[in-house]
């Protein structure tokens, strides 16, 4: 066991030490309390700032009862709490490395100083968790000491989280840098107030420091974040699973924070390169806004893109960071807007020597800025109107960034602000021509012409501007009686009616306005061709065959459609094999197995309903404790280790009033005669029997779901055809492929869950050995059980009966079956992994080494710079991407046996491992 300093508490100098330099003076608390906040989410310890003396500048996260409410609740507890704190930044400034102690209470804590130069003016303190059960004795002394019940000091201890020696070691790691970012942030800003001289070499010390400082900084993050990956794939207890359900969002956070900084440092120490390369114009402003979509969905927002279509086609620059600066600017235009537009503007002026001046403009109709404010706007770490958007998330770095990166491009950023009405960031880059062809297709068309019904008026205005870039005839229609009125108003405005053999008119509208009246006046008049304008979750019931566009509407997408090039398919009336969407329908799945949590989720994700998982009771009955989400059925399976299906669901009912009248569904592989009854009685509404069929999930879902829910939008042969399309069912020895693919709906779906089983047969087989060894029989039957179930999905009825057969034996106590017969279903695992083997590994033997080919320096060298970019963004998506991609080359002796490695760590989502393995790699390059 990691020996863990004892303080004492009543050593001579027990006291408050107090500094010169208070530390607020420094570091303001929001910016202490966001960053301690994401530390504590997502190492999962209670955590605290305080000054030099002990006495906090914050309020504590995650603390446990057993200090909150009890230890720092008394005067003495208090005192002796503060002072533990300011010993352990001591003795870590001391040891000039990460401390760890046992406080007064018995708790270990691991302290860190935060430094103004020599001067320790704060500390930043983690915690309040044990290694091992603790000491009834010597707590309930603690407790008389302080004046506290003993008994429920007792009680309130056992809940404590106990947690290994290794994740202390990496916790206090963490904590230990990111004290030491704040030191240089404290120490910038007591150089300010001492001195404007100092100041200047002193940030540009800071600056150096973090941009050289990258690995220290992400290698405790990519341990924490890589270990919750893995776990995710393991059955944990119900804490720990509490633990990871916080990473996934404090992990986000706390990245982007540390990017942030280390962008704006890389910027002032000048090691952020610009990399020019030829870009095709438009296609970095439809990226963005893309991402930009996906922000605005909860949003009365719309997002206009305003893009004059004589820019030229092809440019030379770095658009990697030109698509950084438009996305930070339109990001924060989304935050601080509520109504009205976010609007981005893009146009080019010719310059001489073929080169263009890029301009940019990011309009939005939000909060604005105050006058006096818009000056300190672009200063680093500067959030302006701070009582107004105290609940806006951010480092106060990103337009600093986004205004050193346009000057390292020759370029300028500046902004107009009205405060109350909205603010327009402009943006002019200097860009090299590669090829002049305007963006989009202005050839004049004849006989043509675009109208519009639209409920936005931002989409009416725009839609009239493209029109007129376009030189195309627009009319523009605010409601249904004015384009009831279409004949008249067609005359007013051409002179003359329209002949239908002769014109082509498009009449593009959004859902809103799509009303039966307008349905009947487009039944009249069926030379007018609709085109719909729809966001991404957007979903049509409709006979009539409708043009489908996505938003924004662009220019370039009105010249696609009067060119008639590129147009989506069309909507056509449902059958009887009709599949529904229901993208504001909320689902809860409750599986202790992976393998079946992947299953109902591939089943359920044509049906974009809003999908969680957990993978335990206890798990699932946190979520229902958020109030921003109610989910609408809650799909739960019946056999789970520690708390099952039918014990969740009773503890639902009883404690959660609010899911009373809530569908519960049983997934369980017991669908024995009378099964529906006996959950039925517990509490239960339905049940669905493994292995899963997607004809039969899907029903339920149609059956229980609030009907105002249910869209019916297309159609589920042509659905799986799409999907499925040029895929064979596959032949693998000793699998019913055929009955798998039938269950799970395709090729695809079956595709992906017997990799996932594969993947795990090694960790199944390991982990029912050890119940067998350990004699666990109850876990060991609940293991069997999943097993039978996860095989059977796959199609091996030989291993599903054998596991059938072992929880059939469990259940009845039957130890002696299982002794004879456990080794022998263990044996078939193992040999149906090498049997799945050519399958499962597929991607890399698809390409026999006869067709591979030669890889030159140039190659190696830019896939070694991707997979460090996407080691430093934690991209595991782009990793594997990268590893595909080397497998078509021929890799040989030491080359091979990296790609092998390198390969394997990938795919266990180890960040540090994956580093390690490239490192080794590239210096045997060199």
């Amino acid at each position: 066991m990691a020996k863990h300093t004892e303080i004492n508490i009543n050593a001579p100098d027990m006291g408050k030490k107090s500094g010169e330099i208070d530390l607020l003076e420094l570091l303001d608390s929001d910016t202490l309390q966001k960053l301690q906040d994401a530390f504590s989410d997502l190492v999962g310890v209670a955590a605290i700032t305080t000054r030099a003396n002990g006495s906090p500048v914050t309020q504590g996260s995650n603390f446990s009862d057993f200090c909150f409410k009890y230890t720092r609740n008394t005067e003495l507890g208090r005192e002796r709490c503060e002072y533990c704190d300011m010993y352990g930044a001591e003795l870590a400034l001391e040891n000039k490395s990460s401390v760890s102690y046992y406080c007064h209470a018995g708790l270990i804590d691991f302290s860190a100083p935060i430094m103004a130069g020599d001067e320790m003016v704060g500390s930043f303190t983690g915690g309040q968790v044990l290694t091992e059960p603790p000491d009834e004795e010597k707590t309930r002394s603690i407790a008389k000491e302080l004046g506290i019940d003993p008994d429920l000091y007792w009680e309130e201890i056992q809940k404590v989280n106990i947690i290994s020696e290794e994740d202390i070691t990496k916790a206090t790691d963490f904590l230990y840098t990111l004290a030491n970012i704040l030191s240089d942030m404290a120490y910038t800003k007591y150089l300010l107030v001492d001195a404007a001289k100092e100041l200047k070499a002193s940030a540009k010390m800071k600056s150096d420091f973090l941009a050289n400082m990258s690995h220290e900084i992400r290698t405790p993050m990519n341990a924490v974040i890589g270990m919750a990956e893995m776990a995710l794939r393991e059955n944990l207890t119900p804490a720990a699973k509490e633990y990871l359900a916080q990473i996934k969002s404090s992990g986000k956070s706390l990245l982007a924070i540390i990017n942030d900084i280390l962008d704006f440092s890389k910027i002032e120490s000048g090691k952020m390169d610009i990399v020019p390369v030829e870009y095709e114009t438009l296609s970095v402003f439809h990226d963005v806004s893309n991402m930009v979509m996906t922000r605005l969905a909860d949003k009365n927002v719309e997002f206009i893109l305003d893009i004059a279509p004589d820019i030229p086609l092809t440019m030379f620059g770095d658009d990697n960071r030109i698509k950084q600066i438009v996305l930070n600017l339109a990001n924060n235009a989304v935050k601080f807007t509520n109504e009205g537009q976010v609007r981005i503007r893009v146009e080019a002026l010719k310059m001489p020597q073929n080169m263009t001046e890029l301009q940019i403009a990011v309009e939005d109709t939000g909060i604005g800025i105050k006058p006096d404010e818009i000056s300190r706007i672009f200063e680093s770490f500067q959030q302006v109107d701070t009582k107004r958007n105290r609940n806006v998330e951010g480092t106060g770095l990103g337009l600093a960034i986004c205004k050193n990166l346009a000057s390292a491009m020759d370029g300028k950023l500046w902004l107009e602000s009205e405060y109350g009405k909205g603010t327009t960031f402009y943006v002019t880059l200097p860009q090299m021509i590669v090829d002049d062809t305007p963006s989009v297709d202005m050839t004049p068309v004849k006989n043509t012409y675009v109208m519009s019904l639209f409920r936005n008026s931002y989409m009416t205005g725009q839609m009239g501007e493209d029109c007129g870039k376009l030189n195309v005839p627009y009319i523009k229609f605010l409601n249904i009686k004015e384009l009831e009125r279409f004949d008249e108003r067609v005359r007013e405005k051409f002179g003359r009616s329209l002949d239908p053999e002769k014109d082509e008119i498009f009449l593009f509208l959004d859902k809103a306005s799509l009303t039966p009246r307008c349905e009947e006046f487009l039944s009249e008049y069926t030379y007018i061709k609709p085109v719909m304008v729809v966001d991404f979750s957007t979903t049509m019931d409709t006979s009539e065959d409708i043009i489908m566009v996505s938003k924004p509407l662009s220019v370039m997408q009105i010249s696609r459609i009067i060119h008639h090039e590129d147009i989506a398919g069309n909507i056509n009336i449902e059958d009887d094999e009709t599949v529904f969407y229901a993208p504001d329908a909320n689902i809860l799945i409750v599986d202790d197995n992976a393998i079946n949590l992947t299953v109902a989720e591939g089943l359920l994700e044509p049906l974009k309903m809003r999908i969680d998982t957990a993978q335990s009771a206890k798990e699932a009955l946190s979520k229902l404790d958020n109030p921003e989400k109610k989910y609408d059925i809650i799909f739960m399976d019946h056999m789970m280790p520690e708390v099952d299906g039918v014990e969740a669901t009773r503890l639902i009912r009883r404690f959660h009033p609010d899911y009373d009248d809530v569908p519960i569904i049983a997934l369980t592989a017991n669908a024995v005669e009378g099964a529906r009854n006996l959950f039925l009685r517990e509490g239960m509404n339905d049940f669905v029997a493994k292995p899963i069929e997607v004809r039969i999930i899907t029903q339920k879902v149609k059956q229980y779901l609030p009907v105002e829910k249910i869209l019916k939008t297309y159609n589920k042969a042509d659905e799986e055809r799409r999907n499925d399309a040029g895929l064979e069912i596959p032949v693998i020895d000793g699998i019913d492929t055929e009955n798998a693919v039938r269950m799970l709906g395709g090729v695809k779906l079956f595709d992906s869950v017997i990799k996932e089983y594969y993947r795990t047969i090694e960790k199944k087989h390991n982990k029912i050995n050890d119940l067998f060894e350990n004699e666990d029989w109850k876990n060991y039957t609940i293991e069997v059980h999943a097993l039978k179930s996860s095989s059977r999905q796959i199609g091996c009825n030989d291993i599903a009966d054998a596991a059938m057969a072992l929880e059939k034996a469990g259940n009845d106590n039957d130890i002696s079956y299982i002794k004879e017969h456990n080794k022998e279903t263990m044996d078939k695992l193992i040999a149906l992994k090498e049997a799945l083997k050519d399958y499962c590994e597929e991607e890399t033997v698809a390409v026999s080494d006869k067709d591979k080919k030669n890889i030159d320096s140039d190659k190696k060298n830019e896939a070694f710079a991707k997979l460090r970019e996407a080691l430093e963004n934690l991209d595991m998506d782009m990793m594997e991407e990268i590893m595909d991609d080397l497998h078509n080359y021929r890799l040989e002796g030491a080359q091979a046996d990296m790609f092998s490695n390198l390969k394997e760590a990938v795919a266990d989502i180890d960040f540090d491992r994956c580093e390690s393995i490239l490192d080794e790699w590239i210096k045997i390059e060199e």
